[in-house]
């Protein structure tokens, strides 16, 4: 099961309550849903509790989207990025197979 932090759970359900709203777009809110619900670092988690401390003061719906898109493109894409370029740049003929025994006296 996924743990996830107390803050991610809140946005899920703030978020659930603006998916029918003419002023977002669904499928931003759907993505942004998909991204809150995986586990993620504390400094990110940190990054939502500010970003939602702002949205119960001003109650605006787009910023909160766009903080959240926000993480998760700097978070996420470079993560993506960087399994590409790896797997790009190695092929079969780079792996050698090292063995190696261990002797426990």
């Amino acid at each position: 099961p996924k743990i996830l932090d107390p803050i991610q759970t809140i946005l899920i359900t703030l978020l659930d309550g603006y998916m029918n709203n003419p002023d977002v777009e669904r499928k931003d809110t759907r993505a942004a849903k998909q991204f809150l619900s995986n586990p993620m670092m504390p400094s990110l988690t940190k990054n939502l509790r500010k970003a939602y401390s702002e949205f119960q003061k001003q109650k605006d719906i787009k910023a909160l989207l766009q903080v959240i898109k926000d993480i998760a493109d700097r978070s996420g894409a470079e993560k993506q990025d960087e399994g590409a370029s790896i797997s790009g740049l190695m092929r079969k003929e780079d792996l050698h197979l090292i063995c190696y025994d261990f002797v426990w006296s």
